[in-house]
């Protein structure tokens, strides 16, 4: 096993718990937004979003995806480097 340069987990743990909470928000807002839609237009469907509307929502939900990959990986790297 390689020692680490840097054995202290602070900064990598800080990230790990931003990219959850980042995960989480950004979860919660994409469920606003259709809910939203769903509430004005009484139907929710990729189709009927307007291009803004379309990039907005594809956007909430690969940021919420990315996070939880990142979030993923580095706490991965803090629980390997713990042990």
């Amino acid at each position: 096993m390689v020692n680490p340069i840097y054995p202290n987990t602070s900064l990598i743990r800080s990230v790990a718990k931003f990219t959850l909470f980042t995960a989480i928000a950004c979860a919660i807002l994409t469920i606003s937004f259709q809910s939203q839609i769903l509430a004005t237009t009484g139907t929710f469907s990729w189709g009927a979003l307007t291009a803004p509307q379309l990039i907005y929502c594809s956007g909430l939900i690969v940021l919420t995806l990315g996070s939880l990959c990142i979030h993923v990986i580095t706490d991965f790297a803090v629980r390997k480097r713990e042990c």
